[in-house]
């Protein structure tokens, strides 16, 4: 079996090649995964393929699973991604570009480390390194479904050949590379952003407001990357300042992006500074010291590659490190360490003598390659989480421990809830359950899929039809698109929706549900989380006091969630789930069903819900020594001897970043 990831002319002119025709002898079977447009009309013309026959790959992610019931595309980021980086670090064209590049710049460590999370960073719906490795993943899969003794990849010509061979090599899959050719008209984003000046100027173009202000703040201020989540009330939303809700800090000290008039309105009614991120002119010709490796041309690709990713990196550095100095920012913090971003944010504000910090926003269950962090100062939940850090190579000066930051013990909380549960209660409903889902995407061959998705509604819907006592809150993680993705579950859904025991929580903000878990755990009786490898919601659900079931059909036995007990928290299919439902809500004597016990002091250390006053104060005190001009190191030393003093010397965890 011979797969192509994209058929196309180039494929089409490499089988008619010698070495193309050598490999071809080898399989009985062709599959492509795309194809183009000119290819497609090729094959089917018999005249062009009279004894080739070529046909479409059917797969679906969520069937692409390891011996032991892994779901691949979550091992990938689990493991198979943190091989792939070593085998690219290791490679000659790694060391020879960037080792040697950058070997004796310890002080511009942080472009060796924007350059290694920018290499491996990618998502698997679009094209990059991700899609590849899952696809030789796919390869080796249906070999063994299908008992094949022989099975091919081709790609195109990608940089990392080396890494791609061993990779593939080690699942006895061949991997070919196809140089495409590209007939693209040159992208006019990528040719500004190779020049810093051009970039930087374009960038003032765009926003305009800001260019010619200069600095005239004499307060250290704190630059907010947020969700867009912009609400000031303990209401149990979403919001992005939690932190400053249970602090001292002054919002006068806060700068915040906004994107639209109304968000920008909200910001300035309540004390933020809303602004765009526009350099100042004065800073225009203040270029960054610029370092690129040696042209290689037997490492071309990979050339080519660090050339792109430092251009976008300087260009980015100048006008960032512009805006931050226009505002006098002092601490930067980010909830978003999931790309290479951070990292170039970190050194715009580290050169103005700044702080770096990155609040942890979901708990993961296992050591995940995207969740690598590069900061000051990181706030995580509990040495668990710490411990994570240090495990997939985070790099900090400072570890905060502050329990989870979600206002899960906020009495006005309960007052909403219960109108939620009046609500139920009046049309009938005596037991609640709640319900978390995900997001899905149409394609199934990168996602899990909406059938998934519909699952999650079709059963416990069809429960709640049967059962005339039972009421369900549904959270959707995406709510803009869930009745669209829902299909014609969504009739199912609007006649349990008609019953008054059915409610969905479709409130949005910039980019999800606004809504907290929270409120709907408070408001139910049992919770339900439908998928174990994104179980932050469920883990917020039982800091509420609700019993909360975790439902893994993905795949993900390595989670820390796995230790929960089996059959009383972690089921792996629904019907399971909705039997031990019935037994929780019929049963005088529930038993353990839902109880996780003392697991969940290993995820909160604190379990008293003042983990955004921590964390308020932290940013609080640090604010406070920066505004004295002392130096970074000084004032992040001062603010966690202060937070050790309140909440113990284990609350703190020093690293060794310079």
């Amino acid at each position: 079996m011979l797969i192509f990831k994209t058929f196309s002319l180039s494929s089409i002119l490499w089988m008619l090649s010698p070495p193309g025709r050598s490999a071809m002898s080898f399989y009985e079977k062709i599959y492509f995964v795309e194809i183009t447009n000119l290819a497609r009309f090729l094959i089917t013309h018999k005249y062009f393929f009279a004894n080739i026959q070529i046909d479409r790959l059917e797969f679906s992610l969520i069937d692409v699973k390891d011996d032991l019931g892994e779901l691949e595309r979550l091992k990938l980021t689990r493991k198979h991604l943190f091989e792939f980086e070593q085998l690219i670090s290791s490679s000659s064209s790694h060391k020879k570009l960037v080792n040697e590049t950058f070997s004796d710049l310890e002080e511009e460590n942080h472009i060796a480390e924007y350059l290694k999370q920018s290499l491996i960073h990618s998502e698997i719906m679009v094209e990059g390194v991700w899609r590849n490795v899952f696809l030789i993943l796919v390869a080796q899969f249906l070999a063994k479904k299908f008992n094949f003794s022989n099975v091919g990849l081709a790609i195109s010509n990608v940089p990392w050949k080396f890494a791609y061979q061993k990779f593939s090599s080690t699942r006895n899959v061949n991997i070919f590379f196809i140089k495409e050719f590209s007939f693209s008209l040159p992208n006019f984003h990528n040719l500004a952003r190779k020049s810093p000046l051009m970039h930087f100027f374009l960038k003032s173009l765009k926003y305009k407001e800001g260019f010619f202000d200069k600095n005239d703040h004499l307060d250290a201020n704190l630059y907010l990357e947020g969700r867009g989540d912009i609400v000031f009330d303990k209401d149990g939303s979403h919001t992005d300042f939690f932190w400053l809700m249970e602090s001292r800090f002054p919002a006068r000290n806060i700068v915040y992006q906004y994107e639209t008039q109304d968000e920008k309105d909200v910001l300035l009614r309540n004390g933020i500074r809303a602004k765009k991120i526009t350099p100042s002119v004065r800073d225009l010709l203040t270029f960054p010291k610029r370092y690129f490796p040696r042209f290689s041309f037997r490492y071309y690709l990979e050339y080519n590659l660090f050339r792109d990713l430092l251009n976008f990196y300087y260009s980015n550095l100048m006008t960032i490190k512009s805006f931050f100095k226009k505002e006098n920012i002092k601490i930067y913090l980010t909830w978003n360490k999931f790309d290479a971003d951070h990292i170039l944010k970190k050194e715009a504000v580290n050169s103005l003598g700044g702080v770096s910090a990155v609040w942890q926003i979901a708990t993961d269950g296992a050591p995940l390659i995207d969740s690598r962090t590069y900061s000051d100062i990181i706030f995580t939940y509990s040495k668990f989480s710490a411990d994570l850090e240090r495990s997939i190579g985070s790099k900090y000066k400072c570890i905060v421990i502050t329990g989870c930051v979600k206002d899960y013990k906020n009495p006005l909380l309960m007052d909403k809830a219960q109108a939620i549960r009046d609500r139920l209660n009046s049309n009938g409903a005596e037991n609640i359950v709640c319900v978390y889902d995900e997001n899905s995407h149409t394609d199934h061959r990168w996602h899990t899929g909406h059938e998934l998705q519909r699952e999650n509604y079709k059963l416990i819907l069809r429960e709640l039809l049967k059962n005339k006592r039972l009421g369900v809150i549904f959270k959707p993680k995406t709510a803009y698109t869930l009745r669209e993705r829902l299909g014609e579950v969504n009739e199912l859904l609007q006649d349990a929706e008609e019953t008054g025991r059915c409610l969905v929580m479709e409130n949005v903000s910039r980019t999800t549900t606004i809504t907290s878990p929270i409120i709907a755990a408070m408001a139910s009786d049992l919770c339900i989380h439908s998928h174990l490898c994104a179980g932050t919601a469920a883990f917020e659900a039982y800091l509420a006091g609700t019993p909360t079931f975790l439902i893994d059909r993905e795949g993900f036995p390595e989670s820390k969630y796995y230790e929960l007990p089996d059959g009383k928290v972690v089921f792996n299919d629904w019907p399971k789930t909705i039997v031990a439902m019935n037994e929780f809500f019929e049963s005088s004597l529930c038993g353990d069903l839902g109880d996780w016990k003392d697991f969940v002091n290993e995820l909160d250390p604190y379990r008293d819900g003042l983990g955004a006053k921590r964390m308020g104060f932290f940013l609080d005190t640090l604010r406070a020594e920066l505004s004295k001009r002392r130096c970074k190191d000084e004032a992040i030393n001062f603010a966690a001897e202060a937070y050790k003093a309140d909440w113990g010397d284990d609350k703190i965890i020093f690293g060794t970043l310079n």
